[in-house]
């Protein structure tokens, strides 16, 4: 009885709070009643007796404390309690809880971007046992790179390998899929042993997964096809299975159909078998494939390992010519986003974000110190009636908990509208390869949000407990003289030396990011400058496989396969000339107006840029183009002439450039005649090469000048000077193409794959899409990165004035007898201002200074690069830039301390 009788009286302080308190007060009450007249009739007078009834007690406020603690359920009323005072203190204080609240949220934001990314990159297959998935990769020591041809080393696995029970490979593949009734679509697919599906337990919805006996040479062409392709392909068909499709020039029967969500390799949805024999190729020959594993039951990734070092080091013995340098691993499956990073790298990244936390959050506690000054008057009143420090610590550690609550509620829900972005234009950017894996889930994870959490509380501990404890020490005691005035607690050295420290940090960063920030948003907002909207573009590619096999198809050598391609690229020219949905087609080796950038050397002098001359090597773009590229796209001839029959000719020396190369290179000089020449510092594949068309050493002759085609690529400071060279088509491989059309080109698409399907079928139309939406793409990426600098910088600068801003403010608070006095003693004006000045000036110039060296040798350590070239002109306007916002923000707090009376000054001293 007595224990319920307990528990019901714990309870009632949850569900009755208000009448709890009401009766603890007025019980409190009477027993302080009680104490004063006991001490009144011991002769006491009435001040007296009431003083000595508030010692008895220990202090009203402290008694409360204890009586509440006692309770079962006493932090939790003291939470609350604390946390509504919290954020009545927030809604007083706007411009802290504005200013701070924004920094704090944009810093765990960032932690949670990067946490869920590291999460992404390494993410495991989703599916039981899908932890235990091994790649096993072979890297090149020469190189330090990855090779594909490990045919001869994956039949020595399938022998030997004891620690992986099951092992496969697959590689991946695009071929036309043409199914009855329906147009032509290039299609993704993965030529994979039948192992690959004993991957995920889940069995087919509809017929077989492949079989090994898919395998043996000879069988059946048989296709087995994802949930998605079923659906969107064959309307969701139950009687599929048995229908015979077309993929490329193939005829393949459907035996199957994958459950929902199932991908593997990596995002595939149509999977044929993979015939390849490994006896039929030498050690380090073949094809280029992939494999995988599945570690047996009881074995560990170290012991795969170990056991295929082994094997590698027999295989080096043996092979020395081919696998001397050859290190093979065993790491988990999937693609490993972050595998350059060292093991040290990915913590440094984490320590970074948390010190860009701190730092933040240690401005906000100079807000919240500065704050804390007007407050000394509750808090010097709260201690005389009993209030322990450790309350009033624990009030401002709740008071800052719920600033960095909201904040990381905010930072959250920033981080994950930038994730679901991030992802967005990922997966258009891996468009072409089929998107992201199946199984990357961009989504915030709960290591992720815990991660935020960690450091919002941090940053309660940085705004609440340091300024709290600072606030209740010795110092407390002398505000006793300043509840009418000033205060007596000083900010002390060290929140000057943070000051400074801020001002260098923001001059140092601020340089780059406002550098990159300024081409993202520049690129961003761009205008294509042309009727980007009437171009489908894409890129034209034909089997040169057939399934399984390293033959041409019908093409056995390189230059007949090449006569062959040009052969059905003019074919599919004359198919599109009758289209009348068709104003022009053109074909290109790059993508038009997205184009390498490399170095040209011009004969003779030029007039340009003593900086530019010096090198006496202009980055340019270059292309090669056909006959029709300048009609298709509308670029106007301007001098000389446009090319013609026989300028193809890989001894011909003829070359167009634009007008922009005429200004900016030749400086608005002649042009026709000129000569230039190919320099270097084009990089294909992580090696320099001649670009494709040019000669190294040869001059080429400018025959023509026309147009400008605005950029489509939205790379950084990127030049609009171009040169183009003739295009014979069967000497490249594969080809881009533009078609303008007259409506939609979108809904021209799936008539073009028709038409190349009907040239051959297997010649595909990969990435089709309209040159605008291109654009979109790059631009809608490019503002997302602008908008994440711009959010980072307005942050780091509104800290920064803030901070100036209280600590100006705490300083007039503190000197306004001084200024008083020395107003009524007749001082000027100005000199009052000078004085207040001074100090912000003093801390804003050692800042600015130390920033501006950390800057510079960041700039020299880059060759430039963190600021474009333009490293002192930038720097130094950041530099004026924060010493303008600190002085700004310091003109407030200074003209507050011009409009101190100086008789109350006085009367106050």
């Amino acid at each position: 009885m007595r224990w319920t009788n307990r528990w019901r009286k714990r309870l009632r302080t949850i569900t009755h709070p208000d009448e709890v308190e009401r009766e603890l007060d007025d019980e409190l009450a009477f027993h302080v009643e009680m104490e004063i007249e006991k001490n009144l009739r011991a002769g006491m007078s009435a001040d007296e007796a009431r003083r000595q009834a508030a010692l008895r007690f220990g202090g009203v406020q402290k008694f409360c404390e204890e009586v509440r603690e006692a309770r079962f359920f006493g932090w939790l009323d003291g939470f609350s309690l604390d946390a509504r005072l919290g954020l009545r203190m927030l809604k007083k204080y706007p411009g802290l809880t504005i200013i701070g609240g924004l920094g704090m949220a944009v810093a765990i934001a960032m932690a949670a971007i990067f946490d869920a990314s590291l999460g992404v990159a390494n993410a495991p297959l989703p599916f039981e046992g899908g932890d235990r998935v091994v790649s096993l990769e072979v890297w090149d020591a020469r190189i330090n790179n990855q090779t594909g041809q490990i045919l001869h080393d994956y039949g020595v696995w399938e022998d030997e390998l004891r620690t992986i029970d099951v092992l496969g490979a697959f590689r991946t593949a695009s071929r036309n899929l043409i199914v009855p009734g329906g147009s032509a679509e290039p299609t993704r697919l993965a030529e994979i042993t039948a192992s690959g599906f004993s991957m995920q337990p889940a069995p087919p919805i509809l017929g077989r997964p492949l079989v090994e006996a898919d395998e043996i040479e000879g069988a059946p062409a048989v296709a087995v096809i994802g949930h998605d392709l079923w659906q969107s392909r064959f309307g969701g068909d139950p009687e599929v299975i048995g229908t015979e499709v077309r993929l490329g020039s193939v005829v393949h029967e459907i035996v199957g159909v994958m459950p929902e969500g199932f991908g593997f390799p990596l995002n595939h949805q149509l999977w044929v078998p993979l015939r390849l024999d490994p006896t039929d190729h030498a050690p380090g020959d073949g094809p280029v494939i992939a494999a995988f594993g599945r570690l047996a039951p009881g074995a560990t990734l170290e012991e795969a390992q170990a056991e295929v070092t082994a094997v590698g080091s027999r295989l080096a013995t043996a092979f020395p010519d081919s696998h001397a340098q050859l290190r093979p691993k065993v790491v988990q499956y999937g693609p490993h986003l972050m595998d350059d990073m060292q093991g040290w790298e990915i913590p440094a990244m984490r320590g970074m974000i948390a010190l860009l936390l701190i730092i933040i959050a240690v401005n906000v506690a100079v807000l919240v110190f500065a704050r804390t000054a007007t407050r000394a008057g509750e808090l010097t009143v709260r201690s005389a009636l009993g209030a322990s420090r450790r309350r009033i610590v624990t009030q401002f550690f709740t008071e800052g908990l719920v600033l960095s609550a909201l904040s990381a509620v905010l930072g959250l829900a920033i981080a994950a509208f930038a994730v679901g972005r991030i992802e967005s234009v990922m997966d258009d950017v891996l468009g072409p390869m089929g998107g992201l894996p199946y199984w990357l889930d961009f989504s915030l994870s709960p290591r992720a949000v815990a991660f935020a959490i960690t450091l919002a509380t941090l940053a309660a501990v940085i705004v609440g407990i340091l300024p709290a404890l600072r606030m209740t020490g010795s110092r407390l005691e002398s505000a006793l003289r300043a509840l009418g005035g000033a205060t007596g607690m000083q900010l002390g050295r060290t929140w000057s030396i943070l000051i400074v420290a801020q001002v260098a940090f923001t001059v140092a960063i601020l340089p780059a990011t406002l550098f990159f920030m300024y081409d993202f948003a520049r690129y961003g907002m761009v205008d294509p400058g042309f009727a980007a909207h009437e171009y489908l573009t894409g890129y034209i590619v034909n089997d040169r496989e057939v399934q399984g096999q390293d033959v041409m198809m019908r093409d056995v050598e390189e230059g007949v396969f090449r006569a062959a391609y040009a052969g059905r690229l003019e074919e599919l020219g004359r198919r599109l000339e009758s289209e009348p949905e068709v104003l022009g087609a053109t074909f290109t080796v790059a993508r038009a107006a997205d184009e390498p950038t490399i170095r040209f050397e011009v004969e003779g002098p030029t007039v340009v840029s003593e900086s530019v001359a010096a090198e006496q090597a202009y980055p340019v773009k270059y292309n090669r183009v056909d006959e029709s590229f300048f009609e298709t796209f509308r670029l106007p001839l301007l001098a000389g002439r446009a090319f013609q029959a026989g300028d193809e000719s890989p001894a011909a020396v003829n070359v167009v450039v634009n007008r922009a190369f005429v200004r900016d290179v030749l400086g608005g000089g002649r042009a026709l005649g000129r000569r230039i020449r190919f320099a270097s510092g084009y990089r294909d594949g992580g090696r320099e090469r001649t670009p494709d068309g040019l000669v190294g050493d040869r001059w080429y002759e400018i025959v023509g000048v026309v147009g400008d085609l605005p950029p489509v690529s939205m790379e950084p400071g990127e030049p609009i000077a171009r040169v183009y060279r003739p295009l014979e088509h069967g000497s490249a491989y594969p080809l881009y193409l533009a078609v303008r059309t007259r409506g939609e080109p979108a809904v021209f698409a799936p008539r073009l794959r028709d038409l190349a399907a009907a040239v051959d079928p297997a010649l595909q139309t990969r990435n089709l899409q309209p040159l605008d939406a291109v654009l979109r793409k790059l631009q809608e990426a490019m503002r997302l990165g602008a908008l994440g600098l711009g959010l980072l910088i307005g942050s780091v600068l509104l800290l920064s004035a803030a901070g100036i801003y209280a600590l100006m403010s705490f300083t007039v608070t503190q000197r306004r007898r001084e200024i008083g006095i020395r107003s009524a003693l007749g001082a000027d004006p100005r000199r009052i201002l000078a004085s207040v000045f001074a100090r912000a000036g003093r801390q804003l110039g050692v800042g600015a200074g130390v920033g501006l060296a950390v800057a510079i040798g960041l700039d020299v350590l880059s060759g430039g690069e963190v600021t474009g070239g333009r490293g002192m002109i930038v720097m130094s306007v950041v530099a004026l830039v924060i010493l303008g916002v600190g002085m700004l923000a310091t003109w407030g707090p200074a003209r507050r301390g011009l409009r101190i009376q100086p008789m109350q000054a006085l009367r106050e001293e």
